[in-house]
């Protein structure tokens, strides 16, 4: 490769801005208009949860609106991306989080393959921010081309729980109600920040089906 290919090659890794609706009605429709959008034409979908419950509603939605997809049922092996499927052109993956493994270590990097291209798009927060975390650094770690980020309910309850009315009623004025979905790096920067806060209201770490139980199991007394 020479100077100038290096230069002004693309990076593997994007991040796109994290995107919210009002309500996870509105949700699932942007959600869908983007699926079906030409930018994810030659892009396998990878579709990410923490929850069970949410799970369980993203996959009736896929139903409904008569889509092939996969649920990817064993953790995902980064070593054998190749033979999984999961890199598929124009597929789309409803995987759980809990499924996502650690990234690969720096010394473990595998060979790029920038011919393959994942959008990896996780439609809720979990509580405690290492799980998300985990999901940012996998993706990072990815061999392929990956964008990577959220589309995001403002009534999710680990949201709602933390945005106030206030904000609510400023990203309205900005044309929220109108608009399938809103970007807001403000957003994103105080629901992080306000995770890693909350980070030691937490006494443990219990699995959960939904994000109102592992509140109730895990929160300190």
């Amino acid at each position: 490769m020479g100077f100038l290919d290096w230069l002004f090659k693309q990076p593997r890794f994007k991040r796109f801005e994290d995107a919210f609706t009002l309500t996870r009605v509105k949700l699932w429709e942007a959600l869908r208009n983007s699926i079906d959008s030409p930018h994810h034409s030659e892009k396998a979908v990878w579709l990410v949860v923490h929850f069970l419950d949410t799970f369980t509603e993203l996959q009736n939605q896929l139903d409904r609106w008569g889509l092939d997809y996969d649920i990817v049922s064993s953790e995902i092996k980064v070593r054998e991306l190749d033979r999984s499927g999961l890199l598929g052109k124009d597929s789309i993956k409803l995987i759980l989080a809990d499924l996502v493994p650690e990234p690969l270590s720096s010394i473990e990097v595998l060979n790029p393959k920038d011919n393959q291209q994942v959008a990896m798009i996780v439609v809720e927060r979990h509580p405690m921010l290492d799980h998300d975390q985990r999901l940012l650094n996998f993706a990072k770690s990815l061999p392929v081309k990956v964008e990577f980020g959220y589309y995001l309910a403002l009534d999710d309850v680990v949201i709602k729980s933390i945005i106030d009315p206030m904000t609510i009623q400023i990203l309205k004025q900005l044309g929220l109600d109108d608009l399938e979905l809103i970007t807001s790096n403000m957003i994103t920067r105080r629901l992080e920040t306000v995770l890693r806060r909350h980070a030691t209201a937490y006494q443990s770490d219990v699995r959960a089906d939904s994000v109102v139980e592992w509140l109730e199991v895990n929160r300190a007394p």
